[in-house]
C-alpha cells in the first residue's frame, strides 16, 4: 500500500482521513499546513499528498512546485471545499482535484486511480 500525507488545517478531517485510509492498509501522515508538509518531505518520502487548496486565489502553485521539487514522482491530489477551476500551470504538479465530500469513498477512489 501507499504512504500518504494528508495536509488539512482541520484536525477532525485529518483524523477521519487517517482512520479511513489506514484501515485500507495505507501508512498515513497528517500535517496542518503546506509549510509542515514541506518540512516533513525534507525528512521522509511519501507516495502521495492529499492537500486542501492552500489559497483559492492561485498562489497554491508555489506549494505544489515545492512538493514536486522534493520528489518529482510524488502524486498530489487537491481536496478542497472551494469551487474552482484548476489553473493550467498546475498540470505538471497536481494529479487530481476534488471538491471535499462527506463521501470518503470519492477520495479513496481517486487515490487508487492516481496511484
Amino acid at each position: 500500500m501507499a504512504k500518504i500525507m494528508v495536509v488539512d488545517e482541520n484536525k477532525n478531517l485529518r483524523f477521519l482521513y487517517e482512520l479511513e485510509l489506514s484501515s485500507e492498509g495505507h501508512e498515513v501522515i497528517t500535517v496542518p499546513s503546506d509549510e509542515a508538509a514541506i518540512k516533513t518531505l525534507n525528512v521522509t518520502d511519501v507516495d502521495i499528498v492529499v492537500s486542501e487548496l492552500p489559497n483559492p486565489n492561485g498562489s497554491g502553485l508555489k506549494s505544489f512546485k515545492k512538493f514536486y521539487e522534493k520528489n518529482e514522482n510524488l502524486k498530489v491530489i487537491i481536496n478542497t471545499a472551494y469551487q474552482f477551476e484548476p489553473y493550467p500551470s498546475w498540470q505538471n504538479y497536481v494529479d487530481a482535484c476534488l471538491i471535499k465530500s462527506s463521501d470518503i469513498n470519492i477520495l479513496k477512489k481517486t487515490i487508487r486511480e492516481v496511484l
